[in-house]
């Protein structure tokens, strides 16, 4: 598949297209060094897309305004929390950050739904070719010893080597999932076969990656897939929204549950990771109880009462004395602890309206996908990273919106446009 065999039907949408090109060609191979710079390239391309659309049509931007309701509930709340937070004096930046990340998203998705067949070829194109970069790039980088990343880390060769690795395989990973609803999904047999061999390669990188939670991930994915197949596309966005919303309400509960039931102290098959996951989700359980209601405020994590006290860890693992948990590596364990129990209930209102639209979506294939992607996402912030680390926002945020590019692909491609 090359650019050349795009025919233009949507001349208009194009250079919008070209816009968001930088952020789909450039994302998983910036990972293996930057994976900070995933923030301003997708706010920086989203908005670019966003003000040449509203240019051609000599209009202002649209706006998507359900996700805009729901994004200022919560970020009008985060910002309430600076009275009551633990450490108010990052309230303001990291809601300035959430504000830009919600709205280039809530801006674009209408940019999305205006574009054509052929804006979602080359959308499906570039996707493609930014796997492959990404993946040439990491199998440079472990052939050479990851000298790029030292390079641009300051010669920090002391980093675990997981740390070096996982956001790179799970870019890539999630840059394959997307390419599923161009390249596979009602696409021709050389895109398919095309697929199958990137396919092949995210998960040759991901069984011989140092990281266990990208392990952990592939293998639900792996799980998921079929399981959504079976089931007729409304029933599984709902059954996504009761699994996701009941795991989002009792997670805390969850955490202390695996703290005392779980003999993981002296475990010979779990990792230190693992086991320093158990201990920091027990600890932040424990503190969410004492502010139930309100939280701690927002991008409060960091100043966890205690945190850094790995008991056991501490005590059998010279290095553990230095671990500090910047969060709880569990995004809805993280809102709970931040924001609580009405950060959480947003969080599942924001689920209902995914649900909402993937079961009023007409093309039955757009939404499984949609919830395929939505599932992944989800899986994504159970243990991998803080919920509110700048490039991990603007990461999901670009899933949503690759999503539901793809569901408008397939709904074209089926002659069932909403």
């Amino acid at each position: 598949m090359s650019l050349s065999d795009i025919s233009v039907d949507n001349g208009r949408s194009a250079a919008a297209v070209w816009a968001l090109a930088p952020l789909l060609m450039l994302g998983p191979l910036l990972s293996c060094g930057i994976p900070g710079v995933m923030a301003p390239l997708f706010i920086g391309c989203a908005l670019v897309a966003v003000s040449i659309d509203s240019w051609q049509r000599r209009a202002r931007p649209d706006i998507d305004r359900g996700l805009a309701t729901l994004f200022g509930a919560f970020l009008a709340f985060g910002i309430a929390s600076i009275v009551w937070s633990i450490n108010p004096e990052h309230v303001l930046p990291k809601t300035i950050q959430l504000i830009l990340n919600f709205g280039a998203s809530a801006l674009l998705v209408p940019v999305i739904g205006r574009m054509g067949t052929a804006d979602f070829k080359r959308i499906g194109v570039f996707l493609m070719i930014g796997l492959g970069l990404g993946l040439a790039m990491y199998l440079s980088e472990v052939a050479d010893g990851f000298k790029f990343y030292d390079l641009l880390r300051g010669g920090s060769d002391h980093d675990p080597i997981d740390s070096k690795q996982n956001k790179a395989v799970v870019l890539s990973a999630l840059w394959l999932y997307l390419a599923f609803a161009f390249f596979f999904l009602r696409a021709g047999w050389r895109k398919r076969v095309i697929f199958v061999l990137a396919a092949a390669c995210v998960i040759g990188i991901t069984i011989f990656t140092h990281s266990a939670s990208a392990q952990v991930v592939l293998l639900a994915v792996i799980a998921l897939t079929p399981a959504l197949l079976l089931f007729p596309a409304r029933t599984g966005a709902l059954l996504t929204l009761a699994v996701s919303g009941l795991i989002v309400a009792t997670m805390p509960m969850i955490a202390l549950e695996i703290d005392a039931r779980v003999e993981w102290r002296n475990s010979s098959v779990l990792n230190d990771s693992i086991k320093s996951r158990i201990e920091i989700w027990d600890q932040a359980a424990r503190r969410t109880r004492e502010k139930t209601f309100l939280g701690w405020g927002l991008d409060s994590a960091r100043a966890m009462p205690n945190r850094g006290e790995l008991s056991y860890l501490a005590a059998t693992r010279p290095y553990a004395r230095y671990i500090h948990h910047l969060h709880p590596h569990n995004g809805p364990l993280q809102i709970w602890f931040e924001t609580g129990a009405a950060g959480a209930a947003m969080l599942v209102f924001l689920f209902a309206l995914f649900a909402r639209r993937l079961c009023a979506w007409r093309d039955t294939t757009g939404a499984r996908f949609g919830t395929f992607i939505w599932a992944v996402a989800f899986l994504y912030t159970l243990s991998i990273w803080g919920i509110w680390q700048t490039w991990f926002v603007s990461t999901l945020c670009f899933a949503g919106v690759a999503a539901y590019a793809g569901m408008r692909r397939l709904a074209l491609e089926h002659s069932a446009v909403r």
